[in-house]
């Protein structure tokens, strides 16, 4: 028999994958839906599974730009060199992260700034 735990966590897990649908539609909703009541009823209802995942525990990994990234908490997927900013430092989030309680369940997807890229400009390497 499985223990109760997993299998809610497994849920949690699950139920993730609706919160990153929800994400994308979102945040690609054409302009011209702003204030539209079908649009403000799929926002509610977002807003409503996030409180759902909250009163169980689950937050989301804080992942913002310019958030130092930590192996334990973030996967990065890309590395951009040149925007700025300093090196293992978080460029974009690609998919947000979540803990349950105090543990990592799912480590956000990142871009992280790396060293610009040498031009050559110093000379050739023998």
């Amino acid at each position: 028999m499985r223990d109760a735990g997993l299998a809610g966590e497994d849920l949690i897990r699950k139920v993730l994958v609706l919160a990153d649908d929800f994400d994308r539609a979102i945040a690609n909703a054409p302009a011209n839906l702003e204030g539209d009541a079908w649009f403000e009823g799929i926002a509610a209802i977002d807003r409503k599974l996030r409180l759902l995942l909250e009163s169980e525990g689950v937050s989301a990994v804080e992942a913002a730009p310019g958030t130092p990234f930590d192996p334990r908490e973030h996967e990065a997927v890309v590395s951009v060199p040149g925007t700025g900013r300093a090196e293992g430092e978080i460029v974009d989030e690609i998919r947000r992260g979540y803990r349950l309680r105090d543990r990592v369940i799912r480590p956000a997807l990142v871009a992280v700034a790396t060293a610009a890229e040498d031009d050559g400009a110093a000379g050739p390497i023998n």
